[in-house]
């Protein structure tokens, strides 16, 4: 009898019109006990199995069974799936921490079915490498946490798509004859009616089909969505423009490293050999694009550019040729300014102490010795000289006083 607008509605008859109306696939178990599911249902549970068979890792899957029960007769309208985080392996083994939220999950789906008027009647596995019998470990589940008369689906997908699925009740030992499930045959349309628009899978959807929210209408409909992609649009072009726009080109100011230390150039015999040295750690050299060795050895002038490796050593021998000797390391920064240090040499000296190892390392200055009576007077001992100057002076004022008192005296006497 149809039902007129505003009649109160019985849950129990909706819920027999429904299940009239649902088309059932049954399996058998080993004891006799039959198992009617809803072709939606086995059919949802067929796909999950083979997708994940199929997926990375080839894992397997578990769920809980919804529905009614008569005596030795159940019917399942609804599934939901059990979380396992595979950290055991691809199989369906639970872990520690799966297990410990699994009472208060099952509870959960207790009484989200209490609403439908359905139990929890079980459970189902798959088992992606084959076989249709049930592991120690899975017994053990089913004895912990589902009802001992409860019904166990024991499904084996394979890659195409099909899955071969049994069925027994935890008290049977054996499961009943396998029933290969195939997809579901695609209905062809009626010339006026409208695509079914595409549900989401299973794992991230309600649990039951009324619980799903309406779908929310946006203000505007589709024009709110052409003004938001024009405007996208316009943004994209103008970052394009910004980003391909001509810049002015930025100087950037060339800071030439001024030296900060002295080089302590010095040039004159050691250990036997003539040697030229100075201060190859210091930041002028460090920081120079170019290093020279300008010498003048008596009338004859060469010069010669370091790498950088003798520019830090600070150590060059040469072989002197005549008695005066003018050495100049100059440094040429990047921007072309330079910088010079210059020492000379005179024969006739001797080094206050002896050297013995030159090799690889940079020496210090040594302090000349005084020089000898017969050898020309270098230019740093004619200052020591000036200090005689003065009393020469003093001595020339003194006179001039001397004779201008005489001369005084004279007149007075005339």
């Amino acid at each position: 009898m149809p039902q007129k607008q505003g009649q109160s509605v019985d849950p129990e008859l909706a819920a027999g019109q429904q299940e009239a109306q649902t088309p059932f696939r049954v399996l058998v178990t080993a004891g006799g006990a039959r198992v009617e599911f809803s072709s939606r249902v086995l059919d949802a549970i067929r796909f999950e199995s083979s997708r994940a068979m199929n997926g990375v890792g080839g894992l397997g899957i578990g769920g809980v069974l919804l529905g009614t029960r008569a005596g030795n007769a159940f019917r399942v309208f609804a599934w939901r799936p059990l979380i396992c985080d595979h950290s055991r392996g691809p199989a369906f083994l639970l872990s520690q921490r799966d297990l410990a939220r699994m009472a208060s999950y099952l509870e959960g789906v207790r009484l989200q079915g209490a609403a439908k008027r359905w139990d929890l009647l079980g459970w189902f596995v798959s088992h992606p490498k084959g076989g249709l019998t049930l592991s120690d470990e899975e017994q053990e589940l089913q004895r912990r946490y589902f009802s001992p008369d409860g019904v166990i689906l024991i499904v084996n997908p394979d890659q195409v798509g099909d899955a071969e699925c049994a069925v027994r009740t935890a008290a049977e030992e054996e499961s009943g004859e396998p029933v290969l499930v195939q997809p579901l045959p695609l209905r062809k349309r009626d010339p006026n009616e409208k695509r079914a628009k595409a549900q989401p899978d299973h794992w991230a959807a309600p649990m039951f089909e009324d619980d799903a929210p309406a779908p929310r209408k946006i203000p505007g409909g589709k024009w709110v969505w052409i003004c938001g992609a024009a405007l996208g649009l316009v943004a994209a072009g103008g970052g394009v423009w910004w980003s391909m726009r001509e810049k002015p080109a930025r100087s950037m100011p060339v800071v030439s490293a001024a030296p900060i230390e002295i080089l302590s150039l010095h040039a004159g015999p050691r250990g036997g050999r003539f040697v030229i040295e100075w201060n190859g750690q210091a930041q002028a050299i460090r920081y120079a694009s170019k290093v020279s060795l300008r010498i003048q050895d008596g009338a004859e002038s060469s010069s010669m550019d370091l790498s950088p490796r003798d520019a830090a050593a600070g150590l060059q021998f040469y072989p002197i040729k005549s008695g005066h000797l003018r050495v100049s390391l100059i440094l040429t920064s990047s921007t072309g300014q330079s910088f010079e240090e210059s020492a000379e040499y005179y024969a006739g000296g001797q080094p206050a102490q002896a050297v013995s190892d030159l090799e690889g390392s940079v020496i210090a200055p040594a302090v000349p010795a005084p020089a000898a009576a017969s050898s020309p007077t270098p230019a740093a001992s004619r200052a020591p000289a000036r200090a005689s100057d003065p009393p020469a002076k003093a001595t020339k004022k003194r006179l001039k006083k001397t004779k201008t008192r005489s001369a005084e005296v004279s007149s007075s006497t005339v």
